[in-house]
């Protein structure tokens, strides 16, 4: 960690986000330390498997289906507008 805030104070960097495959208790305690000895650094760190999500496997997320031709003509119809790209 102390490389990481040697590299941000020559950067005359405060805040960083550091993406790590896994992080030990130690490693956790000693960014308390940091914050509490460098209150001016803001360091946010997060494990990989945090932020890994596949979109389409999300609960969350509703069936995609493509619209009939009819079906893209009323829409563009009730949000007024009109679109030249894909057919």
């Amino acid at each position: 960690m102390k490389k990481y805030i040697d590299q941000l104070k020559s950067a005359n960097v405060f805040r960083a986000i550091l993406v790590v495959q896994d992080i030990k208790a130690f490693s956790r305690q000693a960014l308390v330390f940091l914050g509490a000895v460098y209150p001016i650094f803001h360091i946010e760190v997060f494990q990989e498997k945090e932020l890994i999500v596949n979109v389409k496997e999300h609960v969350f997320v509703p069936e995609h289906q493509a619209l009939t031709t009819e079906e893209k003509q009323k829409f563009l119809e009730r949000k007024r507008t009109s679109f030249q790209g894909f057919t």
